[in-house]
């Protein structure tokens, strides 16, 4: 698969002397410098080559004003990542691995220069949360209206695997679920929803599918390649294994959407308790409306108990952990 770049979108920087006078708030000369470059050639598509410049140069105090202003709203070249299709999932990135966290403010510099698009999609995943008890009508209905604003991302794939690992008719052929199809060119690319549904449907053997995604990507995977970047892989551990594993975490998520690289920055932040170095840079370089928006959806009480109230009582832990994978936004599932 070609590895994406960071298309630019049709209308040019808004304001070229605000993207020149913020370069001027970058502290490092040479990554001003590099900013300068960049922003002066005007190309039609920003390579993931002069992205990994960027986030190879500047300091990790200076990255995340740095790629504002090159993928912002208001920057030289804006990349919003939205209303994509499901093939946008299945494309590798060409993102050079940091630091966790210069990773991590990375995100922070993508969300920031998106930020009213950053609480709204707050907004949009905290009135899903009634999902685990709405009937298959009114769940379907609200995803499509998810798929509507937003476009693909894995989080709509895993919820939409959710509502039909519940249903024991087949409903692909719902009207709500034919439109998100449509949306997200589900008969084109396919993999994203089928694998989010061997993860959580129970008809599915899970381990059993596990070790056949392992024993079929086996071989496109060196031992020095970042597993992650492949979606059926990455599926299989939905939060970051180790503080080392978050830098690729954030980047596939980063690849995806902007929908995932907000859940993705959110989990992290969920789990300062286990890296507060990382919590404390997300809450002190998050714009304050945004970080008020994790604080909001952390607070809202999540009921876990429905994503296991239908398992015997001999499956219920495992039934909560499959489920769980599409419930990654709310704090407990998270840290589980």
């Amino acid at each position: 698969m070609a590895k994406s770049t960071f298309p630019r979108p049709s209308d040019r920087m808004q304001n070229p002397q605000v993207v020149y006078s913020r370069i001027g708030e970058v502290k490092c000369s040479e990554t001003r410098n590099a900013l300068r470059g960049i922003v002066s050639r005007r190309k039609q598509k920003l390579d993931a080559s002069e992205i990994n410049l960027i986030r190879a140069q500047a300091s990790t105090g200076d990255l995340a004003l740095a790629i504002e202003i090159l993928l912002g709203k208001r920057g030289s070249m804006p990349f919003s990542n939205l209303n994509g299709k499901y093939r946008n999932l299945l494309a590798r990135h060409g993102l050079d691995p940091i630091s966790p966290p210069r990773e991590v403010q990375f995100a922070i510099g993508r969300i920031n220069g998106w930020p009213a698009n950053a609480i709204e999609v707050i907004g949009s995943i905290m009135s899903l949360a009634p999902l685990p008890q709405a009937d298959v009508n009114d769940a379907l209905n609200a995803l499509q209206v998810f798929a509507d604003r937003w476009g693909a991302s894995n989080y709509l794939a895993r919820k939409l695997a959710y509502v039909i690992s519940r249903e024991d008719e087949q409903i692909e052929s719902h009207p709500a679920f034919e439109a998100i199809s449509q949306i997200v060119e589900h008969q084109k690319f396919s993999l994203p929803y089928f694998t989010a549904l061997e993860s959580i449907d129970p008809r599915f053997p899970y381990f059993t599918g596990m070790n056949t995604r392992l024993l079929l990507l086996k071989k496109y995977v060196a031992d020095d390649d970042d597993f992650r970047q492949w979606l059926p892989l990455h599926n299989i551990a939905p939060c970051p294994m180790s503080e080392n594993d978050i830098g690729a975490f954030i980047r596939k998520a980063h690849s995806m959407s902007f929908v995932d690289e907000v859940i993705a920055l959110l989990q992290v932040y969920y789990l300062r308790d286990h890296w507060e170095v990382l919590g404390d840079a997300i809450q002190r370089a998050l714009r304050p409306e945004i970080l008020a928006a994790f604080s909001k959806i952390e607070s809202l009480e999540f009921d876990c108990r429905l994503l296991f109230a239908r398992a015997e009582p001999d499956s219920s832990d495992f039934t909560y952990y499959r489920n769980a994978l599409a419930f990654l936004e709310f704090v407990e599932p998270t840290r589980c």
